[in-house]
């Protein structure tokens, strides 16, 4: 039956080494059950030197990647979310043309088990790090000089003073914080000039954060489920009237 796995996961990058990209999602022939095993991802990937989009959405049944990853030398695209992942490989920061990671939904991974791995990164601009295990963000979350967007939603324990290091992201254009349980953003958040868009929904800010009213480049606003006020919802209609909120 391992056999049959590694055939069929080695025929599907073989087709997709075509278009330089390697995936899974909607091929009704496979489920994800053909990718459980290390033997067969492993094959795969040492063929695929050239492919640069790995698609793995609930396909890995262990906690963490094989070293054969970092072989993937112009890999700009990886989705990893909906796994069982504890640990990311130290030769992870080899992949130095990663331009988007998706790490989301994998519920045993904690920041402090990949940011070693990630800040090294320097070519990442967008990153999807929600409903994993995040208390604190690094205080050097700014080495992420070229993140344009992060996705950190679904961390309830996530403590609004450690996200006031993500003003050193001066390219950072889209932060989705929803469901985050927050009462409050960083008190620096008027810093974030360069935000687009900025989610909010299904927390518990029951009034303006500080700073907010400061970001007049924001196209999208979503403070849909909170708590604010009917007077505060009025007051940031006037105060950001190009932007599109959601209440």
């Amino acid at each position: 039956m391992r056999l049959l796995f590694g055939f069929l996961l080695c025929s599907a990058l073989f087709s997709a080494l075509k278009a330089q990209e390697f995936g899974f999602v909607g091929a009704k022939e496979q489920t994800a059950h053909d990718f459980q095993t290390f033997e067969s991802l492993m094959t795969a990937l040492k063929q695929a030197d050239q492919v640069k989009k790995l698609d793995l959405y609930y396909k890995l049944d262990y906690s963490q990647l094989p070293q054969a990853i970092a072989e993937l030398q112009e890999l700009r695209i990886l989705y990893l979310g909906h796994n069982n992942l504890e640990h990311l490989p130290p030769t992870f920061r080899k992949l130095q043309k990663l331009e988007e990671l998706d790490l989301g939904q994998n519920p045993a991974l904690s920041i402090q088990e990949i940011w070693p791995e990630v800040r090294e990164l320097k070519n990442l601009r967008r990153l999807f790090i929600h409903r994993i295990q995040i208390e604190q963000l690094p205080q050097d979350f700014g080495q992420l000089q070229q993140l344009e967007w992060l996705s950190l939603e679904g961390n309830h324990r996530l403590t609004v003073e450690s996200l006031s290091a993500l003003d050193q992201c001066k390219r950072l254009k889209t932060l989705n914080l929803a469901w985050c349980n927050l009462q409050t953003l960083p008190s620096n958040l008027a810093n974030f000039q360069q935000l687009e868009e900025l989610y909010l929904n299904e927390n518990k800010l029951n009034s303006i954060p500080q700073g907010l009213l400061a970001l007049k480049q924001l196209k999208v606003l979503d403070l849909s489920d909170n708590e604010l006020p009917l007077e505060d919802i009025e007051t940031i209609k006037t105060a950001l009237p190009q932007t599109k909120i959601y209440f």
